[in-house]
């Protein structure tokens, strides 16, 4: 339950990004081959979208919002190695490219589990940009998983300060310290979060993860 959570909250972190993919401007025809590929995205034709972007790169090898979304059509896809590609290829292009950045974070850093590779991608996202909420985030989920608790911690305070809109952290806190033992932390930040206007699901989840560990303390 909590991984399909968790893969809804990384769907909305994608649409914060999303605005980020159209800050390089390109040349008419690129520009319309890459809307249309965003069409076929957005409805979730991924092979279609994949065409447009290429050709839209084909057009203008310079143009990285359709690396950008190239790059995440082949992930969503499951072609994670050529997703791997057009991000590397990006960040020839834009060697500070904090799209290509934070994408290769997550795919090595969470989902490959190269840890140590995941936060020098992070890292080095901060260090352009302090406030980047997803580079927090991610660096939060990779300490979380190497059993690095404190520092996870502080990465996830980090990403809700910077925005306090997105409540994924809450969930990810809760459980780190229902995981540590400390009611009173987890208890808060799930009540936190329930004030939020959530998917009914994760609601759910929530209060049945609070009424489980209530019963385990009264005994």
């Amino acid at each position: 339950m909590l991984q399909r959570i968790m893969k809804k909250f990384f769907i909305i972190l994608l649409i914060l990004l999303f605005a980020s993919c159209n800050k390089n401007t390109g040349n008419q025809k690129d520009i319309d081959l890459f809307n249309k590929g965003k069409i076929f995205y957005l409805n979730e034709n991924l092979q279609k979208a994949i065409y447009f972007f290429e050709k839209a790169i084909e057009e203008n090898d310079k143009y990285s919002p359709a690396y950008v979304m190239l790059g995440k059509s082949y992930y969503y896809s499951r072609e994670y190695k050529k997703a791997k590609e057009i991000f590397y290829k990006l960040l020839k292009i834009n060697k500070n490219s904090i799209d290509a950045l934070n994408w290769l974070a997550r795919i090595e850093g969470i989902d490959e589990r190269n840890y140590e590779k995941g936060l020098q991608y992070c890292n080095k996202v901060l260090k352009l940009d302090m406030n980047n909420y997803a580079a927090h985030f991610y660096k939060a989920v990779i300490l979380h998983n190497q059993g690095k608790i404190k520092e996870a911690i502080f990465e996830y305070h980090s990403a809700l300060e910077i925005e306090k809109i997105i409540y994924l952290s809450h969930l990810q806190l809760g459980e780190l310290y229902l995981q540590r033992g400390v009611k009173d932390k987890a208890m808060n930040e799930f009540e936190k979060l329930l004030k939020y206007d959530v998917d009914g699901s994760i609601k759910n989840y929530i209060k049945r993860r609070i009424k489980e560990y209530e019963k385990k303390y009264e005994k």
